[in-house]
């Protein structure tokens, strides 16, 4: 009798640690999305925070001046972030087409004072990657 009871604290003790373990990964479990979906927010405010800068640019009837100001912001942006890289072009009324490849020089001497420009923009992974300032539309 006493072999059986103390079978029995046994059995019981191990279902209890069974039952605490599985508790225990439950909880691990359930925090997981919550871990995820906080990086996934905190991914989803950068690339806003960093677009924030150029977006307010964009839209038809920009000037010359609007349009030189955002040129300028994207080349300080490329000199310090190099890991959100923005390419930019310049779309004339002749079709011909200047890149932030180029020259920064070369490609603010392309921004006219007599056109008014559509700027837009192409995102990557949520982050603004090209700027056109286009002339023809």
């Amino acid at each position: 009798m006493e072999n059986a009871t103390k079978a029995l604290l046994i059995a019981g003790s191990v279902l209890i640690a069974i039952l605490i373990i599985a508790v225990g990964l439950r909880i691990f479990n359930s925090t997981r999305g919550t871990t995820e979906a906080t990086k996934t927010t905190m991914d989803t405010t950068a690339a806003t925070t960093f677009n924030m800068q150029f977006v307010q640019y964009g839209g038809y009837n920009k000037t010359k001046s609007e349009a030189l100001t955002l040129v300028n912001k994207i080349i300080a942006s490329n000199s310090v972030d190099k890991t959100h890289r923005i390419a930019y072009f310049v779309v004339d009324t002749g079709g011909t087409t200047a890149s932030g490849g180029t020259a920064a020089s070369a490609m603010i001497s392309k921004v006219s004072n007599h056109e008014k420009y559509y700027i837009y923009f192409e995102y990557k992974n949520g982050y603004i990657y090209r700027v056109y300032l286009d002339s023809t539309k």
